[in-house]
């Protein structure tokens, strides 16, 4: 059944099917105490604003894979977007002016989310071109989060985070589908920062597959992803979304559908649970309670993910 396949991970009695849940497992525990090891996670998105953004509705679903990733990193996380170009213009920016942090610790993660959607890199209709050199900008972002150099870093260096960095584009990195140029804006940073993970985001149906890349895929902490339709940005975001979070997707045996309630049993996971994550997109859909060994869970943290135009994303939950 095609919803289901939509569900990404967990959460128990849901009263309409909800889009996108998440379960973060604890790290290991010794002598029956939890040891959470997970680091904190900076991602720094580089935000294709270009004109080609318009067509296809890239734009739209480019908004929406934001927006996932705002609701789904935790308050100890910090993301960083940073355009392709200046917001209402068409030069490409020479600085990071335009470059802005979600503000992840609020209590509010949903007006949080909107104040983020209002900025203008956000909010304005994309145009211009698509500058690689902009790339150095959302680096410099991770660099001053804490992010070293491989020359820099030595064996007794202790970071508490992980870098990474989203490159969300239609894959025409200085107007070029072919994939030569993308090459020559994302290679330098491989070697130089090899502590970080590069998430290359590319959908439209003109992108090319970076996989094939024999100066990119070298390199373990490069990760390309291609959607030939928008509506395969939404599965490109559940994998991206998991992976950087480290949340874990059950499987179908792992929850039952009932009308119009889906339940999930927690208790059947295998592992012990850090957190529990709930994403509901513009629907009636709303979480009515969940338990965990035996006790009542609270969900301290919520966003409701909205898709731009009444867009079909998701099939039609929006």
């Amino acid at each position: 059944m095609k919803i289901l396949r939509r569900l990404t991970c967990v959460l128990l009695l849901l009263a309409l099917l909800v889009p996108m849940l998440g379960v973060t497992p604890a790290a290991t525990t010794t002598g029956g105490d939890t040891q959470t090891h997970t680091k904190n996670k900076v991602v720094s998105v580089v935000y294709d604003n270009s004109t080609s953004m318009t067509k296809e509705d890239r734009w739209h679903y480019s908004r929406y894979a934001i927006q996932s990733l705002m609701a789904l990193l935790g308050p100890n996380d910090r993301l960083i977007i940073t355009p392709m170009n200046r917001p209402s213009s068409s030069s490409p920016i020479s600085n990071m002016s335009y470059t802005f942090e979600v503000d992840l610790r609020s209590e509010n993660r949903e007006n949080a989310m909107k104040d983020a959607m209002a900025n203008a890199v956000l909010k304005d209709t994309p145009q211009g071109t698509t500058p690689g050199a902009s790339i150095k900008y959302a680096v410099q972002a991770l660099v001053e989060a804490g992010m070293k150099k491989v020359s820099e870093t030595t064996a007794t260096d202790k970071n508490e985070n992980e870098y990474f960095l989203v490159v969300l584009t239609d894959g025409a990195i200085d107007d070029d589908y072919s994939g030569a140029q993308a090459e020559k804006a994302l290679e330098p940073y491989l070697p130089e920062y090899a502590s970080f993970q590069m998430l290359y985001l590319a959908f439209s149906s003109g992108a090319v597959d970076l996989s094939k890349s024999s100066v990119l895929m070298p390199y373990s902490n490069f990760s390309p992803y291609l959607a030939k339709t928008p509506d395969g940005v939404t599965d490109i975001m559940q994998e991206v979304a998991n992976r950087i979070t480290g949340r874990y997707a059950l499987s179908k045996s792992d929850y039952t559908l009932s009308g119009n309630k889906v339940t999930l049993n927690l208790d059947n996971v295998g592992f012990s649970l850090r957190s529990i994550s709930v994403m509901i997109q513009k629907t009636n859909a709303k979480l009515t309670g969940a338990t965990y060994g035996g006790a009542v869970v609270s969900v301290n943290q919520g966003a409701t993910i909205s898709a731009d135009n009444e867009l079909g994303i998701l099939d039609g939950y929006s």
